[in-house]
């Protein structure tokens, strides 16, 4: 089947992608940007504006079915905050979707609703009664959003009606997970709520909006996508809640993210902020009798997928603030995707992404699209010299190397097995200095280019606060000399850490401890890390 996924870069729509991948059909995926923290595995991915017509016209081409979750959204502060915006952009996105859907005579089309087109009157106490689907009328929804969304329905209802489309409608309730915003203000209360107590020592207070009495359901992403797929399957044509119908205090909530962190935190509720309605469960009676299925994941379990995945992105951002300030210059060296880069934004800084293998520019580029000023993507290696290299590819996308020393050292080992090493590229190089030259000095400086690291350290020729490379057990010997180079710029110290642990020894090491440090794991080829290194 060929799957088209509107909103493809999106919290669910990037989940959906991965589960219809998994379930062995081809997607094309279509957004304003690609999902924020990690590859789409879509077959086809197009970065464009679904409130043009014509865009809409082109992505539904040769397509059977339509997951439409395109939308201008976010948590309670931004909807109520952005009623016309909201409106605006999502009604042309549905009205254009729904038109060429037709047009290019899609087979199935599912359009994402939300329990923010219930009557509001019916949501006025904690121990709400759970909603039904009749329950959307009479007619009271949410300001803006919800509005919006249940005119859409009608819409939804009036194209089957009047050309036999086949529409399915599903009623979102708090959709939660791991690859979510978590901050920026377009987060929901679970995303916000982890990153509050991710960042809260233990004891500390945290800020609740409202009295934190109101109550929820929340869904996750993994039940969404089961859901949806289920739905689209079916011949159910009416809107249906898809939701779990277990409620929970918002304090309730913070209690078990809590519990999940291993912290005790207190709680400082602001009645000024924006909450919604008092009270929002989900009825699962028809949900359970069209598809004899609801979701599986209760809140317990899924917030611990959930919360790891948050607690490890706020760890990354607070390890690397320790080697920058927000407006500082950092050098992205070996960016790949741009997971690093992003991490380096987030935290309000200026960055330099140099990669050299064409996909991953591609990616980069399209990627961070949205951030002009803030990070220039340089399709070029570093190295030791102004001239070129021969990278070998490897089948993974995003997976090279220009040393054949080091390709050699981890064949014979346990990383990266099943990447065969079956191309080569033909790339230009420069150096730290020269980026130096045109950029400027940087604060710190991320390599990570596989075996290469040495070659890129001894393009420097003055010191820079701070500078971190990757290590392989197999192929200290490059570490080594890239440590050495170090130390004839200036009074250097260094540390490691291993894997992703985001993790350092409690002192800084001269380069003869370090180098004894890291002596200390050779065998064992299971294992990585990053050398750090700041000049004192």
């Amino acid at each position: 089947m060929r799957v088209l996924i509107c909103g493809a870069g999106g919290f669910i729509g990037s989940h959906l992608v991965r589960a219809l991948k998994k379930d062995g059909h081809w997607v094309r995926g279509a957004d304003l940007h690609l999902p924020e923290y990690d590859e789409s595995p879509a077959d086809e991915f197009r970065v464009v504006d679904l409130r043009d017509y014509n865009n809409c016209l082109a992505v539904t081409k040769e397509v059977d079915y339509v997951y439409n979750l395109a939308a201008d959204m976010g948590g309670i502060g931004y909807i109520t905050a952005h009623l016309a915006d909201i409106a605006h952009n999502n009604t042309l996105i549905n009205v254009n979707m729904l038109e060429a859907a037709r047009v290019n005579r899609v087979e199935r089309y599912l359009f994402s609703s939300s329990a923010c087109v219930y009557a509001q009157s019916k949501q006025q106490t904690a121990d709400v009664v759970p909603l039904k689907e009749e329950d959307a009328y009479p007619a009271d929804p949410e300001p803006g959003y919800g509005w919006e969304k249940l005119y859409a329905e009608q819409l939804c209802k009036y194209y089957q009606h009047d050309y036999g489309m086949n529409i399915k409608v599903a009623r979102f309730h708090n959709v939660y997970g791991q690859l979510g915003t978590y901050d920026g203000g377009r987060e929901k209360s679970p995303a916000a709520l982890c990153r509050k107590v991710a960042l809260a020592e233990d004891g500390d207070s945290i800020e609740i909006w409202g009295d934190g009495k109101q109550t929820r359901s929340y869904m996750h992403v993994a039940d969404c996508c089961d859901g949806l797929m289920r739905l689209m399957g079916s011949e159910y044509k009416e809107p249906i809640n898809l939701g779990r119908d277990e409620w929970v205090t918002v304090n309730g909530l913070v209690d078990k993210i809590a519990g999940i962190a291993g912290k005790k935190i207190k709680k400082q509720h602001d009645t000024s902020k924006p909450q919604g309605v008092r009270g929002r469960n989900s009825d699962n009676t028809l949900l359970k009798k069209v598809l004899n299925w609801e979701p599986e994941i209760n809140l317990e379990r899924g917030l611990r997928y959930t919360y790891p995945w948050i607690e490890a992105q706020i760890r990354h951002q607070k390890f690397y603030s320790q080697f920058m300030n927000p407006d500082e210059l950092v050098f992205d060296i070996g960016a790949n995707i741009g997971n690093k880069s992003k991490v380096f934004l987030n935290l309000g800084c200026r960055v330099i992404a140099v990669e050299p293998q064409s996909y991953c520019i591609e990616y980069l580029t399209t990627r961070f699209s949205h951030e002009p000023g803030r990070i220039a993507v340089i399709s070029k290696a570093v190295a030791n010299n102004n001239d070129s290299v021969i990278m070998a590819l490897g089948t993974h996308r995003g997976v090279s190397t220009a040393c054949p020393g080091w390709l050699q050292a981890v064949k014979g080992t346990k990383r990266f097995v099943g990447v065969d090493w079956v191309g080569t590229q033909h790339v230009q190089t420069t150096t730290l200095d020269q980026l130096i030259e045109v950029y400027g000095v940087p604060v710190f400086i991320k390599i990570d280019v596989e075996g290469f690291e040495s070659k890129v350290i001894q393009g420097l020729s003055q010191p820079v606060k701070g500078m971190s490379f990757e290590f392989h057990p197999e192929y200290l010997a490059d570490t080594k000399k890239g440590i050495e180079h170090l130390t004839t710029l200036g009074e250097v110290e260094f540390n490691y850490s291993l894997e992703e642990s985001m993790t350092m020894c409690p002192e800084w090491l001269s380069a003869e401890n370090i180098i004894s440090a890291l002596d200390e794991f050779v065998g064992n080829n299971t294992i990585y890390g990053d050398v750090y290194a700041r000049f004192v």
